[in-house]
């Protein structure tokens, strides 16, 4: 595989799932525990209805290359955002979402499990690592998806976890973070 597929499967997951995460931040972590506790009870059939409808939009804005604000806003809060652009780093982020649509063919996503309260938790972590807010989930989900790519005609797929998040106050969120890493957040917090 050459390496601007490689520099591509790079510059897209950063850049459209954290829309270039300013502290560094990409994951957390090392090993994994599981807990058999299970999330709290806004985790019903409606809210994974409505967590597989908000999936479902963003990967069709990714897909059909919609304006990077709209993605912005389906991952990050109305406040983070504002800090985006009050630091002037609100540019460079649409920037280099927009970027990266060019090779985008298909985006898609398939729910994988709803997150347990440890997760939840370490999401709260994770979101704060990255944001600097403090944010309280209320509900969440795992997914798994698909991006896949042309560059100069060169196909290729690029596997990825994620998770819808509730957001109490902002509704729902992307966080590209898999289960193991928000284990893992839980632990370390």
């Amino acid at each position: 595989m050459s390496k601007k597929i490689e520099f591509i499967k790079k510059a897209i997951i950063v850049p459209l799932l954290f829309t270039l995460v300013l502290t560094g931040c990409s994951s957390i972590g090392g090993s994994s525990t599981k807990t058999a506790k299970s999330a709290s009870s806004a985790n019903s059939k409606i809210s994974e209805e409505t967590a597989d409808e908000f999936v479902d939009s963003y990967m069709q804005k990714m897909k059909n290359h919609a304006p990077a604000e709209e993605i912005v806003s389906d991952v990050y809060t109305k406040e983070f955002i504002d800090k985006l652009k009050k630091n002037g780093q609100w540019e460079m982020t649409k920037q280099a979402i927009e970027s990266t649509y060019l090779y985008i063919k298909d985006v898609s996503g398939k729910r994988t499990g709803t997150l347990t309260e440890n997760q939840i938790k370490g999401a709260e972590f994770v979101f704060k690592t990255l944001t600097g807010e403090s944010v309280k989930i209320t509900a969440g989900y795992s997914y798994d998806s698909t991006t896949s790519l042309d560059v100069n005609g060169e196909a290729s797929n690029i596997p990825g976890e994620f998770c819808a998040l509730y957001l109490k106050d902002s509704g729902w969120k992307v966080l590209n973070s898999s289960v193991e890493e928000l284990d893992d957040a839980f632990l370390e917090n």
